[in-house]
Order: structure tokens, then sequence, then C-alpha cells
């Protein structure tokens, strides 16, 4: 999520190693009221969270609504064949100290929920092969 206060954008990307729902709330929980600040003194704010759900996403259009920062949300269009390939690549380049296997990635895609127009975000959506 990249945040700019007076003229920023959230920038999202959600990797197959995002932390746990538990940690990633008590990471968010953490860092809200310094994200806020760093906002409202005029800095940007680049975050990569998880943002494959809309519950997901909420946190995020909660800091765009409470520091009236502008905002772009990065959507990575691409389809599931393109982003295993991708990751297979990089599992056997061994450049990563993670690696998911090709049944983890299904599991973890199939709850993926693209953002849509109600939720209230700029989207700039990156496509690709």
């Amino acid at each position: 999520m990249h945040l700019q206060s007076h003229g920023a954008s959230p920038r999202t990307s959600e990797g197959p190693h995002a932390p746990t729902p538990n940690l990633a709330f008590l990471l968010r929980q953490a860092l809200t009221a310094h994200i806020l600040d760093l906002l409202h003194s005029g800095f940007s704010v680049v975050l990569d969270f998880s943002a494959n759900t809309v519950e997901s996403r909420k946190w995020m259009r909660q800091l765009i609504d409470q520091s009236g920062a502008a905002h772009q949300l990065h959507l990575f269009d691409l389809s599931d064949a393109v982003c295993l390939t991708r990751l297979q690549a990089r599992n056997a380049s061994g450049t990563h100290r993670f690696t998911l296997s090709d049944a983890q990635f299904a599991q973890l895609a199939q709850h993926f929920s693209p953002p849509q127009a109600d939720e209230g975000f700029n989207i700039l959506r990156h496509c690709g092969r």
C-alpha cells in the first residue's frame, strides 16, 4: 500500500507469505498510529501488506479515510497459471528464502477476491503475461 499525504497512493501486493491473520492483526495494530503520524506529517508511506480479500483491505481503507491521503491500489491482474509459473521459477532459483508448493498456491489463490469499485480505492491495474 502506498499512501502519500497531499497526493499519495496505496500500493498493495498480496504475496504468498503474508503474515498469519493473528500476526497481521497485531502488526497492523502496532503500525496504525505511526503510519497516520507519518502521513499527517507529509511523508509518503509504502506498505506491502496482504490485500487479497475485502476484509484485508478494510484496514487500508481506514488509513486512507483517517489520514485523507491520496492513494492508489496496485492490482496485478494475472492468471493463476502465470502466477504459478513465476512462483515455480522463484522457487527453482533458490534466491528467495520462502518457497511455496503448487498445492499451497492453489489453497491461497482460492481466497483471492479482487477489489471492487464500492470499496473506494483508486485502482491501478497492471496486466501482463
